[in-house]
C-alpha cells in the first residue's frame, strides 16, 4: 500500500470523479501551503455538489481546550503548522477553495476539540 497526500487527490484522471471524500486528522499537521494544495485537490476530485467530510482540530474555543491542545498536539506536532487550525483557519480555507462548509459537530477530547465539517463543492 502506498503513501497518499491530499494534494494528489485529483491526479490520474480522478478530476470530478468522486461524490464524497473523507479526511481525518491530517490538516493540522501540515504547512499552510499543503493545507491549501490539499483542499484544492480534494475540491477538484469531487463532482459539483460532492461532499468533503473533514474531521480535524480546528478552533479551540475554551481555555481548557486550548491548554489541552498546547500540551498534547502542539507538544508533539509543533506550533507552526498546528496554530492556524487552533486559530480557526479551516472554515476560511474551505470557503476560499470553493466549498460551502458547515461545522456539524465539535467534539471535546483530552487533546483539544475536534470539529467535523460537511463541505459541499459549489456548482461551477
Amino acid at each position: 500500500m502506498g503513501r497518499g497526500f491530499a494534494r494528489d487527490a485529483a491526479i490520474e484522471g480522478r478530476d470530478g470523479r468522486f461524490d464524497v471524500v473523507t479526511c481525518t486528522l491530517v490538516f493540522h499537521q501540515v504547512p499552510m501551503a499543503e493545507k491549501q494544495a490539499g483542499l484544492a485537490a480534494i475540491h477538484a476530485a469531487l463532482r459539483p455538489g460532492g461532499m468533503l467530510v473533514l474531521a480535524d482540530y480546528s478552533l479551540q474555543r475554551s481555555w481548557v481546550m486550548r491548554l489541552l491542545f498546547r500540551r498534547t498536539v502542539q507538544w508533539l506536532d509543533g506550533r507552526r503548522d498546528t496554530q492556524p487550525n487552533a486559530d480557526g483557519i479551516l472554515p476560511v480555507l474551505l470557503a476560499a477553495t470553493g466549498f460551502d462548509a458547515v461545522e456539524r459537530a465539535i467534539v471535546p477530547t483530552p487533546s483539544g476539540s475536534i470539529s467535523i465539517f460537511a463541505a459541499e463543492r459549489r456548482e461551477g
